[in-house]
């Protein structure tokens, strides 16, 4: 375990930048990891190969509208099928690092070209209920992400997933990197190398 010195005022913003050197200096060819749309409405998974798409990367947005383990699943299928040997970094939430790993078991996903890199998750909102701070209580994504990540999930964060306030896998203890924020010194981002080729994505921003 070590810390990365990035720069950028948060941890939000050391992200896009390590990820955008690791586009920009070709150490991957892709990116796949939640984006929000501009207006700050709504948010998706998508895969990003242009640095500029990463300015509106946002893992930590607080919904999953989908487990991304089957988005990845489809990538990885239709990569193969193309016969093309792309390098992606997938920024995935625990659950869905360890619900990758088990469609690898079952031959769903190739792990062969992937970066798996999770990242400490304070819990996510049903889609219903995050509509519903964005649109009836007039909240904005940037400000219930904040709140959600310095209260962290429990029992008593209103609104949140059941299946989140009941997790005690916040923290990715597989895959290939775990990016930590929690009890971090606000310079710096915690990562964790579970594999080898985590230890060569983690030190790629050297």
């Amino acid at each position: 375990m070590y810390s990365l010195n990035i720069d950028g005022k948060d941890s939000l913003e050391k992200l896009k930048t390590l990820f955008t050197h690791l586009l920009t200096e070709q150490k991957v060819d892709g990116v796949l990891t939640l984006i929000g749309d501009p207006e700050q409405r709504s948010a998706v998974p998508v895969l990003a190969a242009d640095p500029v798409h990463l300015k509106l990367m946002n893992p930590y947005i607080p919904v999953q509208t989908v487990n991304a383990a089957r988005i990845v699943s489809a990538l990885t299928r239709d990569l193969g099928d193309s016969g093309r040997e792309d390098r992606i970094a997938v920024i995935l939430r625990p659950c869905e690092v360890r619900a990758t790993i088990e469609l690898a078991k079952l031959r769903q996903v190739s792990l062969d070209h992937l970066y798996l890199i999770g990242f400490d998750c304070p819990g996510t909102y049903p889609v219903t209920e995050f509509h519903h701070q964005l649109e009836d209580q007039k909240r904005d994504m940037e400000t219930m992400t904040s709140e959600l990540m310095g209260g962290f999930a429990d029992a008593d964060s209103p609104g949140l997933r059941a299946s989140c306030t009941m997790c005690d896998g916040f923290y990715a203890a597989s895959g290939d990197l775990n990016i930590s924020w929690i009890g971090t010194d606000s310079s710096d981002l915690t990562v964790t190398v579970l594999s080898e080729k985590g230890e060569e994505i983690g030190r790629a921003h050297v």
